[in-house]
């Protein structure tokens, strides 16, 4: 999986991804599609106490979807809900940035 930040005219994520790979994003992220990629939605990791309180807390979205790639070369185009830039944060855990 390969992944470039394009900020022109707004920041999105434009994905490679190969056989197999998989991307969870917020509901309604989305841009584009090209190629055999599975959207699965389901409710957020942590169980329904934990979704509740990142829903109410960060005003984020019950539900996230899981984008899988069944072949390969194919290409999916993410962006946020709201205007504003797409930056790389490093992490060793789960967290949510409004």
């Amino acid at each position: 999986m390969n992944y470039e930040i394009l900020k022109n005219p707004m920041g999105i994520i434009h994905i490679s991804m190969n056989k197999g790979e998989k991307v969870t994003a917020e509901a309604g992220s989305m841009v584009f599609i090209k190629g055999d990629i599975e959207t699965v939605t389901s409710m957020r990791k942590g169980g329904f106490l934990k979704t509740l309180k990142t829903v109410a807390l960060g005003g984020e979205s019950f539900f996230v979807n899981n984008f899988i790639a069944r072949e390969d070369n194919c290409t999916l185009g993410l962006t946020g809900n709201m205007l504003g830039d797409i930056e790389v944060i490093n992490v060793n855990e789960e967290f949510i940035v409004q």
